[in-house]
């Protein structure tokens, strides 16, 4: 399954809480939680927000390899997860979306709806 980097920082400038940033964005993705289990889930919301604008957009976001001990990799929802990674794979095998319809045998409307996440099945 694809997954995401980000950076939780524990903050303690104006009490205690959790700074949460998605790495490999031009744009600015945060959020903050009160505790690391709270920050996750807010990073699932995070990454879920950005890719809906890629694909809305019809753009790809492959995720960046980041190590170090804020680091922490989180799993979008499947209905953003899922066209992300079809439409990854698909171009780096070098693929056209009509030519990956007629191999599924599907109208390549259908198919192109839901690696755009604007449909669930064929």
């Amino acid at each position: 399954m694809i997954k995401y980097p980000f950076e939780i920082l524990e903050m303690n400038d104006d009490g205690q809480y959790f700074l949460v940033k998605l790495l490999g964005f031009e744009e600015n993705y945060v959020t903050q939680a009160e505790n690391i289990e709270e920050a996750l889930e807010n990073a699932v919301d995070v990454i879920n927000l950005a890719l809906e604008d890629y694909l809305e957009n019809n753009q790809i976001k492959k995720p960046i390899e980041k190590t170090g001990s804020n680091i922490h990799y989180v799993t979008p929802s499947l209905e953003y997860a899922i066209p992300m990674m079809l439409r990854i794979e698909r171009e780096k095998r070098g693929l056209s979306a009509p030519a990956v319809a007629q191999a599924l045998g599907v109208l390549y409307q259908n198919y192109w709806r839901i690696e755009k996440g604007e449909r669930k099945n064929l």
